[in-house]
């Protein structure tokens, strides 16, 4: 998965020189919460946000004291009012880079540029999309945490004990590890969690931790009486 494959291709961008009140219009009508400023040369020089505009926006009227024009934005420009400092990435970076990218800059949006040009826009929330999609979520499908020993093949043997009851596995995520313990969470169709759970037990020798049904009723196995 790289960013390529997730991102927002050729966003709607603005130039540094624009009207302040410009910029508003753009992110009210297409409902976006920020643009890219980018010269006529196509040079990347910041970027601009709706806090950011509204920081440089008017307070309600009736507290409005005699100032200067300019000083609500009325003859600002882009530039005065964007961050001209941005985070950009490659679009060849794996999503998971880039989400880390996100979390160690604190922002919440990367600009994806190649060969010098802004080729494309990533958020927080398509990467969180991808996440929800690797995790099954939506699924009907059974959703199984268990705890297997960390060796080779492990996941070899997990895979053909699903198979040898009929289970198909529809996701698989690592939910944590140690040097000793594997844990996983998978989402698994055509079998019930019953059938599912003694075959991972007496094949794999793993520990189920949690079960969640189709009908999104769930279990904690090590709860059970007995």
């Amino acid at each position: 998965m790289l960013v390529r494959e997730h991102m927002t291709s050729n966003p709607v961008t603005i130039r540094p020189g624009s009207d302040f009140l410009a910029a508003v219009a753009i992110l009210k009508a297409a409902h976006f919460h920020s643009l890219p400023v980018v010269t006529e040369n196509g040079k990347l020089v910041g970027i601009v946000t709706d806090k950011d505009l509204a920081a440089a926006s008017p307070p309600a009227v009736e507290i409005l004291e005699p100032r200067t024009p300019d000083f609500y934005g009325v003859h600002l420009t882009v530039q005065q009012v964007m961050n001209p400092h941005v985070v950009v990435i490659r679009p060849d970076v794996p999503l998971e880079d880039a989400a880390w990218t996100m979390l160690e800059e604190r922002v919440d949006r990367l600009l994806i540029v190649e060969d010098g040009a802004l080729v494309g826009i990533i958020t927080g929330t398509d990467i969180f999309r991808q996440l929800v999609s690797i995790l099954g979520g939506g699924s009907s499908a059974i959703r199984m945490t268990v705890e297997v020993v960390n060796a080779p093949g492990q996941l070899a043997k997990l895979a053909g004990a699903i198979a040898a009851v009929g289970g198909n596995i529809v996701s698989l995520a690592t939910a944590g590890a140690s040097k000793d313990l594997l844990t996983l969470t998978l989402r698994v169709e055509q079998v019930d969690w019953h059938v599912l759970e003694r075959a991972l037990e007496e094949r794999c020798q793993a520990r189920v931790l949690h079960v969640c049904g189709p009908d999104d009723s769930c279990l904690d196995p090590r709860s059970k009486a007995g």
